[in-house]
């Protein structure tokens, strides 16, 4: 995966399709937005470096807690 400090639209597809995640609910461009937040504040933790390469598994991952986050806070 290429170097990365925001998560594209086309990435943000991959991974919702990875996770079986229904569109219906939200879209994409939003799924992006909570994508990008949970990529910064891991990178504001020291999880990842700006401009690091992620692995699609770690992109998968960052997915994965930003769907909990949805789920706890669905408004």
């Amino acid at each position: 995966m290429k170097a990365l400090e925001q998560i594209s639209d086309s990435d943000a597809e991959k991974i919702g399709q990875r996770l079986g995640i229904d569109f219906n609910f939200f879209t994409v461009g939003e799924f992006k937005e909570a994508l990008n937040l949970e990529l910064n504040a891991e990178i504001k933790e020291g999880e990842f470096k700006p401009g690091e390469y992620l692995s699609s598994k770690e992109l998968e991952a960052i997915g994965r807690v930003t769907m909990s986050h949805i789920n706890v806070f669905d408004d």
